[in-house]
């Protein structure tokens, strides 16, 4: 059975919004980025050809969670919860990923990389 397709609440819109204003911010800082993949400890996550290889979801916690939620603009407090999982979904959507809040290579590649607006 195929579920209807809802527009998301706007808590959601809100949500995403606040997320690629601070995605467009952190954007301006693109010579940190290029140094983070250089110092996987500083982030702990684990850095291949300029990507974590970390797959992050719901529930996980840790020092790349927290370098997750900076990079969302959303509270860094290391623990993938609620909030940092509705974060990853808007922005999966916003760059025409699937909403499924794991974030795996492609979404590390978005987010670090070419979806930044």
């Amino acid at each position: 059975m195929e579920h209807p397709i809802r527009k998301p609440p706007a808590m959601w819109r809100v949500l995403a919004a606040a997320v690629l204003v601070g995605a467009c911010f952190l954007g301006t800082l693109g010579a940190a980025d290029a140094g983070a993949a250089s110092s996987s400890a500083a982030h702990g996550c684990h850095w291949v050809n300029g990507l974590p290889t970390n797959v992050l979801r719901q529930g996980d916690t840790g020092a790349c969670v927290k370098y997750l939620q900076s990079k969302l603009a959303v509270p860094a407090d290391s623990i993938f919860g609620r909030q940092t999982h509705r974060a990853v979904i808007a922005t999966q959507e916003h760059c025409g990923l699937q909403g499924d809040g794991v974030v795996g290579a492609r979404t590390w590649d978005a987010l670090l990389h070419w979806c930044r607006e």
